[in-house]
């Protein structure tokens, strides 16, 4: 080869590597997104994306998606996004959520520093819901909520980046999902509150002590359920945030109310003592005498030994009550089949207490042995005994 042809050789091999290098520093760099797996309550939340970028010229942008799914019993989460990374760096983000796909890409003018880049179908992600500037820990959004149910519910984030100066390192880190304490905003469309003459009034403010929710009367939109759990609304199957409900609040008597009403029908003056430690049955008559213990709910009344003015009547049955519990709910027993019998021993004490019915008619079959009674008889074990 002569020295002309080694020259323009030489001259060749040189833009290419000149080229080479400006075109890795020139441009971000788009990595496999990778999956991230976070339990949050009793679902599972599973992140498919990341962001990390070479170095870039000033004014340069990309665009990053980032999927979440949500897989569980139908519950709302709560949660934040957080970008964790080697260095901190002046990068520009813009976040914005969509419930489906959508084809976005940022295309720049490699060879200048400017503001130059376009990105395609932008508009349909509309409008931005975080922005801010990376950092080594940055919470990139904050208080998001996903509602999950069983086949996983789904959520798309793009995450616009721009480069405000000329970025000279490699940028790389990773997105984490952390849990949120924050709650779902609930929209109460009415509160109707039950009155001494048992009619329901609007009101202005939810009863605080006192009531519960009247669950057959109360609605939510979404296909949430209302419960009133320690003074607290509750909704379960809550799947989307800004549910609105109507809500019906009945009241309910305390322990001592319940007590005093008992008082006031039989004549007898109840005397109440703490639970001491039991060793045997008390049979000794304690008309009128109650044991206090705490449960979960509170201060529960328990009915002390061979009791004789505990009865009520109820769905034309005759129960006896057993306990009030701290929540104010009664334990009862049955006791006869009619409101008007006075049996307190013998068969009729008993439901069917003159015919011989099995509770299992298979002694071997474990269909009839655990608590779980499926249709059909099986001889897995599991499957009987859930």
């Amino acid at each position: 080869m002569d020295i002309k042809k080694k020259r323009i050789a030489i001259l060749v091999l040189g833009l290419l590597l000149i080229g080479g290098i400006w075109f890795t520093n020139s441009f971000f760099k788009t990595k496999k997104p990778y999956v991230v797996m976070a339990n949050l309550s009793n679902s599972k939340i599973e992140l498919k994306g990341n962001l990390a970028f070479n170095k870039s010229l000033k004014g340069h942008k990309e665009v990053y998606e980032i999927k979440l799914s949500a897989v569980g019993d139908n519950e709302f989460l709560a949660y934040n996004l957080i970008w964790n990374s080697n260095v901190s760096s002046n990068i520009y983000y813009q976040v914005y959520k969509v419930a489906d796909k959508v084809k976005v890409k940022a295309k720049c003018n490699k060879t200048k520093t400017s503001d130059n880049c376009v990105i395609n179908n932008l508009d349909k992600l509309g409008t931005e819901i975080s922005e801010g500037v990376l950092s080594n820990k940055t919470v990139i959004l904050e208080d998001e909520f996903i509602g999950s149910n069983p086949t996983g519910e789904e959520i798309y984030y793009y995450v616009v980046l721009e480069a405000k100066n000329n970025i000279n390192e490699d940028i790389t880190g990773k997105l984490e999902i952390e849990e949120s304490r924050a709650k779902p905003k609930i929209d109460i469309l009415a509160a109707y509150v039950e009155q001494d003459n048992g009619i329901y009034k609007k009101e202005d403010t939810i009863p605080q002590t006192g009531y519960v929710i009247n669950q057959e009367k109360s609605i939510c939109n979404n296909g949430a359920i209302p419960r009133w759990d320690n003074q607290e609304l509750v909704l379960s199957s809550l799947t989307k945030n800004g549910t609105s409900c109507i809500l019906y609040f009945e009241y309910k008597p305390t322990p001592e109310e319940m007590l005093a009403k008992l008082e006031a029908q039989t004549g007898d003056k109840y005397t109440i003592s703490p639970m001491p430690a039991i060793s045997a049955v008390d049979t000794s008559s304690s008309t009128g005498k109650l044991y206090t213990t705490e449960d979960n709910y509170g201060t529960s009344y328990v009915f002390r030994g061979n009791v004789q003015d505990n009865w009520v009547q109820f769905a034309n049955k005759r129960w006896r009550i057993i306990r009030i519990n701290g929540d104010g709910t009664l334990r009862l027993i049955y006791q006869c089949g009619s409101a008007s019998c006075t049996d307190t021993t013998g068969e009729n004490t008993q439901i069917n207490g003159s015919t011989n019915i099995a509770y299992n008619a298979t002694y071997n079959d474990n269909t009839y042995v655990g608590y779980y009674n499926q249709n059909g008889t099986t001889s897995k074990y599991p499957d009987a005994h859930k």
